[in-house]
């Protein structure tokens, strides 16, 4: 899952969940919520969160390069749901992104 990427990503760096939350504009409580799965991130949060860490949105949802090398059932179905909320929790005004997001993992909704 993303989360996962982004602890990952936090421990390569030696980096704390206040220093993402400093980095990316963010209150740590709300990078603690998004990376725990208590609240899902805008996209925009999520923007901020990539950019801090000086990744791509196609990077933290690629999982073509998991160990067996395809989604699994279960990786598939969350990654649908993931999709479907920042569909719903966002504006008009990053439909764009949004879009681009969608067409960076449609093929995994197939």
């Amino acid at each position: 899952m993303w989360q996962e990427k982004i602890q990952d990503e936090l421990k390569r760096r030696k980096m704390t969940q206040e220093d993402l939350a400093i980095d990316a504009d963010l209150s740590q409580s709300a990078i603690s919520a998004f990376l725990s799965g208590r609240k899902n991130p805008s996209l925009d949060s999520l923007e901020k969160i990539v950019t801090a860490l000086d990744m791509s949105l196609y990077q933290l949802f690629d999982t073509t390069h998991s160990e067996k090398g395809s989604l699994q059932a279960d990786e598939f179905k969350r990654l649908k749901s993931q999709i479907h909320q920042l569909v719903d929790s966002s504006d008009l005004s990053q439909v764009h992104s949004l879009s681009l997001l969608l067409s960076i993992t449609r093929k995994f909704l197939r």
